[in-house]
Parts: C-alpha cells; structure tokens; sequence
C-alpha cells in the first residue's frame, strides 16, 4: 500500500518479529567490505543461533545480499528495489571520488549526485520536506511520523 518498508517496521514487531535497523552515519566513509564485515558480525553476535531475515532497501539490498552469503543465520533475504546493478550505473564512477575529497568539500560532492536521483519535480518535494513545509507523502499518519523519528535519533547509539 504505497509505505516504505520502514513503516511497516512497527506492525512487524507489533506481529512478534525482533525488528533491528541499521543506518549508516552521513560521516561514515567504510568501504563497502567493511560494512558487510560489521553487518555479519553484528547478526552473528545479536542473533544468539536464532534464524534471521534481512531487509534490505537500495544500497541496503546489494548489502544484504553480500551479508547473507557470509552469515550462518541468514535465512532468507527480501529486497526492495535493491541497488544490485551499481557496478553498472553512473553512480558508481561519480560517487567514489567524493569519498576522496576533504572534509569542508564532502557535502559539496554528495550534492552534485543529486540529478542521478531526482528530476525537477523531485527536487520541488525534496526542497518542501527539508524547509518543513510538508512531510514525505509516504509519512500518513502521526504514529508512522514519531515512529520514523524514533529509529532515525537511536540508531546511531544501538548499533554502535
């Protein structure tokens, strides 16, 4: 029903499910390995030899897909629009040269991704949303608002 899978957290562990979520810091500048090295550890030591199912959206479904190979309690794998053809895409070539620039620079480079990701209708909402003159249309009601607001302040603190 038109909801981003991170809305739907709450009714899955409303369900019975133990929901983690991962998120990674905007200063993060891991390579891809050492993600996957810090997402398989992080199942196998939380896990406790309970069989596990990874979500993984975008960026977070090429992750997923690699985490599952190397991670015993993986049992099965749900992808959502999963960036498994990056090799293949213009962000690929454009994007890690940003990682090498410095500091004062990064968010400069990280802006000049925006036309791969956005048209001009895009960036109009995407402008709306960060000047709070309306909230992501996929945010419908006050309890997937405070919900969303919930996992993005803690998430730093629970998988640190």
């Amino acid at each position: 029903a038109d909801l981003a899978p991170f809305l739907q957290w709450p009714a899955l562990h409303d369900a019975g499910f133990d929901v983690r979520c991962a998120s990674i810091d905007e200063d993060d500048r891991s390579t891809f390995d050492e993600l996957v090295k810090a997402a398989s550890s992080y199942i196998d030591r939380e896990a406790c030899d309970r069989p596990c199912l990874l979500v993984g959206e975008s960026f977070g479904g090429a992750l997923a897909t690699v985490v599952a190979q190397r991670t015993s309690n993986v049992e099965g794998v749900v992808l959502v629009n999963p960036a498994t053809c990056y090799a293949e895409s213009a962000l690929a070539s454009k994007a890690p040269p940003i990682l090498e620039l410095p500091a004062w620079a990064y968010y400069v480079g990280l802006a000049s991704l925006l036309p791969l990701f956005v048209d001009r209708h895009g960036v109009r909402a995407l402008f709306d949303i960060v000047t709070n003159k309306r909230l992501p249309c996929v945010i419908e009601t006050p309890r997937q608002e405070a919900y969303m607001g919930r996992v993005a302040l803690s998430l730093p603190e629970r998988i640190a």
